[in-house]
């Protein structure tokens, strides 16, 4: 799960050029922060999620 204002397409040229390099398909669920926060408010599906982010590119 990708969370953040993000290139959508930048996103998809990364994630194709990791695909190739491991030979396997990665599935991802891209949602922006404002997304993010009104379904974790909810308390629904992903708001239960607690992790950190891995990887911080800002």
């Amino acid at each position: 799960m990708i969370i953040g204002d993000l290139d959508i397409f930048y996103l998809n040229e990364k994630i194709t050029e990791l695909e190739k390099r491991l030979k396997r398909e990665i599935n991802i669920t891209a949602h922006s922060s404002e997304e993010y926060k009104a379904k974790k408010k909810a308390q629904t599906g992903y708001g239960k999620i607690g992790r950190e982010a891995l990887y911080d590119e800002s």
